[in-house]
């Protein structure tokens, strides 16, 4: 009788970052279409300006003696990672905390409460001749042309602070750090916007137009835009010419990313750079305290809902793109 090997149960792959991302922002989608076709919920934007305006989310860090709040600023993808997840559960405060760090401060999560993920990016170190994965000790001892570096996206988890409890004194002293930060502050959101506009380096060129059309055009490094007189508010304006300044950022002269303006509507291509655009402009209104007008609706998520399923990385790579944009034109 021959020899019955017992089956080893088979464990399940650890899912990527970018896996997580798409699933977490799908999911959340579904949930709020639901709650709009079932209970009449109205349908949140993607990303709305945080209570006080122009803040980005951030990580507390600690309390110091003094009784300040140490906190961090993410960038990149968790900007607007964080921003659209918040947003679209209906959270104003852009703070974060870890289980762990809620934990050592003496506070707690609530139950059922609603975890993110944030992503970031760590060094893998590889023998070039063997392929072999190396410890930091094994890195040291070997010449640097026989090591070969590459970058792997991995992620953890945060909470909303307004999803804490016993952490009453710290969310106090975070609201206090804020506005007296920005005391002082004269400058509405239109001209917030307006400075942005003006101070942007090497502007393209920016023409008015009687039109019904608002594009970028690569080839003549031109962005064409509706007069402000035919907008509804300042809000839809502002969103528009956002939008379009972050298309002319792929422009070899600025980012020098590889332009996929004019490609047609449902390829992935166009998906990415749609995307870009949008989130850049969604940044760059809530630095000022715009709320982004971009089409809110059914068909609206469920066409980019289809898009994130087609490619798990397009959050990524659109959203890491698109904080590049932010930070070019508004380098302040």
């Amino acid at each position: 009788m021959g020899t019955q090997t017992k089956n080893k149960k088979s464990k399940t792959p650890r899912k990527s970052a970018d896996d997580v991302i798409t699933e977490s922002i799908i999911a959340t989608c579904y949930k709020r279409i639901e709650d709009y076709e079932t209970k009449g919920i109205p349908l949140p934007h993607w990303m709305k300006p945080w209570e006080g305006n122009n803040q980005i989310p951030q990580s507390i860090q600690d309390i110091l003696k003094d009784g300040t709040v140490k906190t961090k600023d993410y960038r990149g993808t968790n900007v607007i990672l964080l921003s659209i997840l918040s947003g679209l559960f209906g959270h104003s405060s852009p703070y974060f905390i870890t289980f762990n760090k809620a934990k050592a401060l003496g506070g707690r999560i609530k139950k059922g409460a609603k975890s993110y993920p944030v992503v970031y990016t760590e060094p893998v170190k590889f023998n070039r001749e063997t392929n072999e994965r190396l410890t930091k000790e094994q890195a040291e001892t070997l010449p640097k042309e026989l090591i070969k570096t590459i970058w792997f996206t991995r992620y953890y988890r945060v909470f909303n602070i307004e999803d804490t409890e016993g952490l009453e004194l710290l969310i106090t002293a975070i609201s206090n750090q804020y506005w007296n930060t920005n005391e002082g502050t004269s400058l509405n959101p239109n001209q917030k916007a307006q400075a942005i506009f003006d101070n942007m380096p090497n502007r393209p060129t920016v023409n008015m137009s009687d039109g019904d059309r608002n594009f970028y055009s690569p080839s003549e490094d031109t962005v064409v835009l509706v007069k402000p007189e035919y907008y509804k508010s300042n809000n839809e304006y502002w969103s528009t010419v956002f939008h379009e300044l972050g298309h002319s950022t792929a422009h070899p002269s600025r980012l020098n990313l590889k332009n996929n303006v004019g490609h047609k509507f449902g390829n992935e291509k166009y998906a990415y750079e749609e995307l870009r655009a949008e989130f850049t402009a969604s940044i760059l209104c809530n630095r000022v305290g715009i709320e982004n007008t971009q089409e809110n609706s059914v068909a609206y998520l469920l066409s980019w809902i289809q898009a994130l399923k087609n490619d798990t990385k397009l959050f990524r790579t659109a959203s890491r793109d698109a904080y590049k944009a932010v930070e070019y034109i508004d380098p302040s």
